[in-house]
């Protein structure tokens, strides 16, 4: 967990092969650079900021490739934030963010630059997309210089569901934002199971909804990259 300033406040760890869900009533701050390993849901009623990268414990590149033997690390990203579908100062951005960190290229890469994110991207009701669009009413604007604030690449190994499509990349500040790397992740197509999601309950506990089986129906893909 971190703090606005993207000082960290707390931590939760966890060890082994083991098929879970970690879901929290309201923003989540996630750091999985060090590798999840099983299968892991990690949900939040509000924005899921990604601090850093989110990696499966076998990966092997920056790009997000891990070997072709590894069925068991599966992960979920999921948001229920509502849409903000008109940006502004009392409205920002929403959804599964690419937080503006030192890790994540912060003002134009001067401290570390781009994010792998290995997993299932779901934004119920917003978008997948990045803070700190050096729009004016954001609380964080890029000093000028540098003259532009370019963060590097998006690397996802995995899919992307959002009920709207976001920006990665803005031409504010001579250009914001990040470049594409978007390689599908063939395991959402041919197993039917899924990372571990939080069950729709009711406030006494009880399922509304049984999930028995998941799978990708039809994916937008060409060249192994997905748009």
């Amino acid at each position: 967990m971190y703090n606005p300033n993207s000082s960290p406040i707390g931590t939760c760890a966890w060890r082994g092969y083991s098929d879970f869900a970690i879901f929290c009533d309201g923003d989540l701050w996630l750091d999985a650079h060090e590798g999840v390993r099983g299968r892991v849901g990690f949900g939040a009623a509000g924005n899921l900021r990604l601090m850093d990268d989110v990696l499966y414990s076998q990966v092997m590149f920056r790009s997000g490739y891990y070997p072709d033997n590894n069925d068991q690390d599966m992960v979920s990203l999921i948001s229920e934030a509502p849409d903000a579908s008109i940006p502004s100062s009392t409205n920002p951005p929403t959804g599964v963010l690419v937080a503006n960190t030192p890790a994540n290229g912060m003002m134009n890469m001067m401290n570390g630059r781009d994010i792998v994110i290995c997993g299932s991207i779901i934004a119920l009701n917003s978008s997948f997309t990045f803070e700190d669009q050096n729009d004016a009413f954001d609380p964080y604007i890029c000093p000028n210089p540098p003259a532009t604030d370019e963060r590097g690449t998006i690397f996802v190994r995995g899919n992307i569901i959002q009920n709207r499509r976001g920006y990665v990349h803005r031409m504010n500040h001579n250009g914001t934002g990040y470049g594409r790397g978007y390689w599908y992740d063939t395991r959402f197509a041919t197993q039917r199971q899924c990372p571990p999601f939080v069950s729709a309950a009711t406030s006494n506990g009880f399922a509304k909804i049984k999930i028995i089986g998941w799978q990708d129906e039809t994916q937008h893909i060409a060249n192994n990259r997905f748009e």
